[in-house]
């Protein structure tokens, strides 16, 4: 992405509605700020996906554990999604 085409996207966004939100996609872990009228409402914190190894275990077998522990989680207003072996970084342990 150059300044032009971030330039030329805005400019086309507002020609479409008045509020525009800009944004960009990372991977790993990232910090969601929510500032409206110039003032930091919220920030979220969005770690990467981990699971913690034993040694015996397999990384897919970690991940279906992680799994069945998050589908669990009942008392939250943000669902967490399943992982899967994607979700790890080439060369690097999930």
């Amino acid at each position: 992405m150059t300044i032009d085409s971030l330039y030329d996207a805005v400019k086309s966004g507002l020609e479409q509605d008045s509020a525009l939100v800009v944004q960009e996609q990372i991977t790993g872990e990232e910090v969601r700020f929510v500032i409206i009228k110039q003032r930091l409402r919220a920030a979220i914190l969005r770690k990467r996906p981990a699971v913690t190894g034993d040694g015996v275990s397999t990384i897919e077998q970690l991940l279906k554990n992680e799994n069945d522990v998050r589908r669990t989680i009942t008392d939250t207003m943000v669902t967490y999604p399943s992982l899967d072996i994607s979700m790890c970084d080439k060369g690097d342990v999930c």
